[in-house]
């Protein structure tokens, strides 16, 4: 009897979204448990050069586990008078003094370059993020040296058997500039034909606490960029207002910090240094309210009567297997598992139905727990009015993407950056 054989439809793999982690002074800790015992949803980690030293055991595992491995070299930082620190000045490329523009011509940025490229070689590093600085408009002088120091970057790692190295451009600037289009025009003609991997962007003033229309400005000035090619990536921007921009594709990815660093600002950068250091310990990330609280805020909030926890609280055993104990002991942990699977659901969903589904699964039931919460008696005055705002800010944001998406108003899309695998593989091929 002759059987006849129906070839099965194959479902193609998702695209994995780009997902980067910077790495603060503590993180090392969690960030190794979960590319230990998985899973690792996500593309890499992004490493302080000043605090190599400190998470090399870190380095380690990740390059193992063929996530990418980056480079931040600080030079947005340590050139300027509240950034600069005694980490960077430790660094072959730094010096005892914030750096200047003087530091970065001729020779000097020759010296620079070579040291920052044997840096990235000697570490094996699988990208790095070029020496660039905050610039104030398309007519500050740091932009064209960054370009130019970009490209003898790139030159100095092809010569030296570094040519598979990803090599990311982070343009840093505020958001006054970057909402201007004619200030945009130009930068974008100047890093025209750039040999970048992907570009990063970092919006004074933007990030998880924008407003709606901070996020329309947003999206609408990111959308030129999309004209150079590569995949751009919203760095320290996060929360539900990064995620949106995410679903819309209008950014391939997202980097941010572990519970902080969702928001850019570098206002500390321009203020001399106080000397004095102040740890920021991890916060509590609550995603179906969309906020941070400190511990002890946490605490405090799980401790009222009613059904606090069973609303608000970690109920996925995968993540915290004691639910709310889990939560509050290993915060860091469960904001990395959860911004996870916030990101691969996302990409699970075909892209012309992807925004639809995050609005629907994510945005309006977070504003609904949040209106819920508003609501609740026992709140002390200052922290219900601060959900209030945040109440109303997270229902201009359900307000503002509910008519994107029907109107069905995204013209274009970043690209997605693929992950290592997808580079190793890739360069193994054209051996």
């Amino acid at each position: 009897m002759k059987v006849s054989v129906i070839p099965r439809a194959v479902r193609p793999s998702p695209v994995a979204l780009g997902l980067y982690f910077r790495a603060a002074r503590n993180d090392h800790t969690a960030l190794s448990q979960i590319i230990s015992t998985g899973p690792r949803d996500f593309h890499g980690i992004v490493f302080d050069a000043s605090r190599l030293k400190r998470h090399k055991e870190l380095l380690d595992v990740a390059e193992k586990a063929r996530l990418e491995c980056i480079l931040d070299p600080c030079t947005q930082a340590s050139a300027t008078v509240g950034g600069f620190n005694d980490g960077h000045a430790a660094l072959p490329w730094c010096g005892d003094r914030p750096h200047s523009l003087d530091d970065f011509l001729a020779d000097k940025q020759q010296q620079i370059v070579a040291r920052l490229s044997e840096f990235v070689l000697e570490h094996r590093f699988t990208q790095c993020i070029s020496a660039t600085h905050l610039i104030r408009d398309a007519d500050d002088k740091w932009l064209a040296v960054d370009i130019e120091t970009f490209n003898h970057l790139r030159d100095h790692l092809n010569q030296n058997g570094g040519k598979n190295i990803g090599l990311i451009y982070s343009l840093a600037l505020p958001y006054a500039a970057f909402r201007n289009e004619d200030i945009r025009e130009s930068i974008v003609n100047r890093l025209q034909g750039l040999p970048a991997h992907s570009l990063w962007i970092k919006v004074e003033g933007c990030g998880m606490n924008s407003t709606a229309a901070g996020l329309r400005n947003y999206l609408d000035a990111v959308a030129d960029f999309h004209h150079l090619g590569f995949p751009v990536v919203a760095d320290q921007f996060g929360g539900l207002v990064g995620l949106s921009a995410l679903s819309l594709s209008t950014v391939g990815g997202l980097a941010s910090g572990i519970t902080l660093g969702e928001h850019f600002t570098a206002q500390h950068w321009r203020r001399p240094s106080s000397g004095t250091k102040h740890m920021l310990h991890p916060r509590v990330y609550f995603p179906n309210l969309d906020i941070y609280l400190k511990p002890a805020e946490a605490k405090a909030l799980f401790e009222l009567p009613g059904r606090i926890k069973a609303q608000f609280g970690c109920s996925d055993s995968t993540c915290c297997p004691r639910g709310v104990v889990d939560m509050l002991q290993n915060p860091s942990r469960h904001f990395i598992f959860q911004r996870m699977k916030q990101v691969s659901e996302m990409a699970k969903v075909p892209e012309p139905f992807r925004a639809r589904d995050f609005l629907e699964k994510y945005v309006c039931p977070t504003t609904d727990h949040v209106l819920r919460l508003s609501a609740y008696d026992g709140l002390d005055s200052k922290f219900q009015q601060r959900i209030l705002n945040h109440r109303k800010r997270l229902d201009a944001l359900r307000v503002l993407l509910g008519g994107i998406v029907n109107a069905n108003a995204t013209s274009t899309q970043s690209a997605i950056p693929a992950t290592r695998a997808g580079h190793d593989d890739r360069a193994s091929r054209l051996v």
